[in-house]
């Protein structure tokens, strides 16, 4: 009985943790707008549900044996893994003489904690579409997906890979890049029962944030001859206390409540769009896109616009169908997000370990942000993409 469970869990583990991820949104609702919205949840998770159950009445598996594959084939494999080191190092170094400089490298020899900003808020500012894109699919897709497979496949490569990607993600000092780009492996190694292995990756991880602290404050630096008992030291230190209460209200309450804001706003206040919530569809139709995340930040945050600060109320990705479509747009999304989980389903197979390690993170990005996003600019297809080329490989090494 008990294996059965495990067995089903772990079948079926992302469908189960977008239902998490369901109750958590729901929770956040609740707190924030009590059951006033719950009936139209539901025009998303049942459809979810049923659509899901239905596709999986049969188990359908797509099997590729170690066998299978010619030695040929592995051969061009072994040399795309070639190409992915090589053009991941040298998009980096396109990157920095795009930028000018290595972030992370000007910022530590400066003392100017706004000059220090400015490094950072400069990296966003390139306005360049194919270096910001690129950069994106490196960091959400190809830099997790690689240190993933050459963990596996090639000891020696993994740990300059490693060195390569970790340098990457800490020059553009965003302290979630070191996380997102190890939460595959490290996930990974967990379902393998490797503690100590994860544990130290996660260590890691946690090394780097603290790094970027003191790189981003320099007041903080212990080597530093600024004053410790100025009030900006004192501002740092207590947000850095709030962090956790930041992360719990991120997790349980605030993707939640932003789910009760569009509610609220669309369509009382903000129309729904029939398509031009989509920059693609608008794009096709030849209409301006409405970016309804935005729309949105300006009916909350009133004095905020007023003062010309502009930002987004991003949501849950079924709310952006809803933006669009109304209630018709949560059954749609809930439909898709079945079919999309199926077709992931067949392509893993027995692999469940890679299946969980590969796809949590972005079924958790779902939570605040479009379908689309997370497919594209967000990785999830191109991870799933080079899990499909290289699942020979991957499963020749496992056997």
């Amino acid at each position: 009985m008990i294996l059965s469970i495990k067995t089903h869990l772990l079948a079926h583990a992302l469908f189960w943790l977008n239902i998490l991820v369901f109750c958590l949104l729901l929770f956040g609702l609740i707190a924030a707008y009590g059951v006033q919205y719950i009936d139209e949840t539901c025009y998303y998770i049942l459809p979810f549900i049923l659509t899901y159950v239905f596709l999986h009445r049969k188990k359908e598996v797509i099997v590729i044996s170690e066998n299978s594959m010619p030695k040929s084939n592995e051969k061009v494999l072994l040399r795309l893994v070639d190409v992915m080191l090589i053009g991941t190092v040298l998009f980096q170094i396109v990157h920095f003489i795009m930028l000018g400089h290595v972030p992370i490298i000007t910022a530590a020899i400066s003392n100017d904690y706004y000059g220090i900003a400015f490094i950072r808020q400069s990296i966003k500012e390139l306005d360049i579409t194919w270096i910001n894109y690129g950069s994106a699919f490196l960091m959400k897709a190809i830099m997790p997906f690689g240190l993933f497979l050459l963990y596996q496949m090639d000891k020696k490569r993994f740990w300059i890979y490693f060195i390569i990607c970790s340098f990457y993600a800490l020059a553009l000092m965003q302290k979630a890049l070191i996380i997102s780009i190890l939460i595959p492996l490290i996930t990974y190694l967990l379902l393998q029962g490797k503690w100590i292995k994860s544990t130290l990756l996660l260590t890691f991880a946690m090394i780097g944030i603290v790094f970027l602290v003191y790189v981003t404050n320099p007041e903080l630096r212990p080597f530093n001859k600024a004053d410790k008992t100025s009030s900006k030291v004192v501002v740092q230190v207590d947000a850095g206390s709030a962090i956790a209460g930041g992360i719990s209200d991120r997790i349980f309450k605030l993707t939640g409540k932003m789910v009760g804001n569009w509610f609220k706003y669309v369509p009382d206040t903000i129309p729904f769009q029939y398509g031009n919530g989509y920059r693609l569809v608008a794009k096709a139709k030849g209409e301006p896109f409405a970016d309804i995340s935005r729309e949105i930040y300006k009916k909350m945050f009133l004095k905020e616009t007023k003062l010309g600060l502009e930002g987004t109320a991003t949501s849950a990705f079924f709310m952006y169908d809803y933006a669009n479509f109304g209630k018709y747009g949560l059954v749609l999304a809930g439909i898709l997000l079945a079919a999309i989980f199926k077709l992931i389903n067949r392509l893993f197979g027995d692999d469940w370990r890679s299946k969980i390690a590969l796809n949590s993170l972005s079924v958790f990005w779902l939570s605040s942000a479009a379908l689309t996003s997370t497919l594209l600019s967000g990785g999830w297809a191109i991870i799933i993409l080079m899990y499909f080329v290289f699942k020979p490989l991957i499963l020749r090494v496992k056997a």
